[in-house]
C-alpha cells in the first residue's frame, strides 16, 4: 500500500503517534527487530528485567518478502509508531505498536534493502548499502553521507547506531547482540555497564537475532506550516460538511 498519504491520513497518524506516547513508558522499555526467523518479528522488552512484553510478526506481506523469507533490520519507534525495514525492500515501513495494524509505508527509498534506522529528532537516517542518507518523514532526501564507515561527522552517534545495531539515548548506549539472547548497556566510552538477559527463542537452532534497537522517541512535532495546513484542512471539512446540510434545511 503506498504511503504517499492523504493529508487527512497524515494528520490521523500524528494524533494517533502522540496520543500513544509516555515519557515514563519511553524509558522502562526498548524494541527490537528480530530476524533469527527470517522474518521480520517486532519485539518490546522491559529494560528493567528483559522480559518480553510482547512480539509480532510483521504485518506488511511486502515486508516479509515474496518468497516469506524476507529478514527484518532496522527498527525505530516514534510515539506509538513503530517504523521498521527488511532486508530486501527500500521501503521504511510502519504499524501500530498496540493494536499491530499495518499501516503501509512512509517512503519508498529505491534502494534493494536498509539495513539499519536512526533518528536524531527531526529526520531518519538510514543505511543504504555503503552510504548513509538522512530522509525526512515524508521521504525528501536531506542529507547524503558516502562511505560513511569511515566518515568523521558531528552526527557520528547515529552513524554509530547504524553500524552497531544499538540505540543511544544521549548517555548510554544500548547494544543488540547477534545470535544472543542479551542486550549490552554501555556507556559513552565504551565500558560495560550491565548485560540484559532476554528470553530464549522456542528454536535452539536460531538464538535470537536482534539486528537493530529503539528506545520510545517522542512523536514528531508537526512544522508549524503542516499545523496550518492541518486546521486548514478541517476547516474546509466542516465548510463542506455545512454546505451539504444547508439544502437538506432549506427542502425541510
Amino acid at each position: 500500500m503506498k504511503s504517499g498519504f492523504t493529508f487527512l491520513g497524515k494528520s490521523a497518524l500524528f494524533v494517533l503517534g502522540l496520543s500513544g506516547w509516555h515519557a515514563a513508558h519511553a524509558t522502562e522499555v526498548i524494541w527490537a527487530n528480530e530476524s533469527g526467523h527470517a522474518y521480520p518479528y517486532l519485539e518490546e522488552f522491559d529494560l528493567s528485567t528483559g522480559a518480553l512484553i510482547q512480539q509480532f510478526l510483521a504485518p506488511n506481506l511486502e515486508a516479509r518478502g515474496l518468497a516469506g523469507d524476507d529478514a527484518g533490520r532496522g527498527i525505530e519507534v516514534l510515539g506509538n509508531i513503530i517504523y521498521y525495514t527488511s532486508s530486501a525492500s527500500g521501503k521504511v515501513f510502519m504499524t501500530d505498536a498496540t493494536t499491530h495494524q499495518d499501516l503501509g509505508y512512509a517512503f519508498d527509498t529505491g534502494f534493494h534493502g536498509i539495513q539499519s534506522l536512526s533518528w536524531d529528532g527531526e529526520a531518519f537516517w538510514l543505511q543504504g548499502s555503503f552510504d548513509a542518507y538522512r530522509y525526512s518523514l515524508d521521504g525528501v532526501v536531506l542529507d547524503h553521507v558516502a562511505n560513511f564507515q569511515s566518515s568523521g561527522t558531528p552526527v557520528d552517534p547515529y552513524f554509530s547506531e547504524l553500524l552497531n545495531r544499538r540505540d543511544y539515548d544521549g548517555s548510554i548506549y544500548y547494544q543488540g547482540y547477534l545470535y544472543q539472547n542479551k542486550i549490552g548497556v554501555f556507556q559513552n566510552n565504551g565500558t560495560l555497564i550491565r548485560d540484559i538477559t532476554l528470553p530464549p527463542v522456542a528454536d535452539p537452532w536460531f538464538p535470537r537475532y536482534v539486528t537493530d534497537l529503539s528506545l520510545i522517541n517522542p512523536a514528531p512535532v508537526p512544522e508549524p506550516s503542516s499545523v496550518a495546513m492541518m486546521a486548514g484542512g478541517l476547516a474546509m471539512l466542516g465548510g463542506l460538511a455545512v454546505r451539504r446540510k444547508l439544502p437538506l434545511l432549506r427542502r425541510s
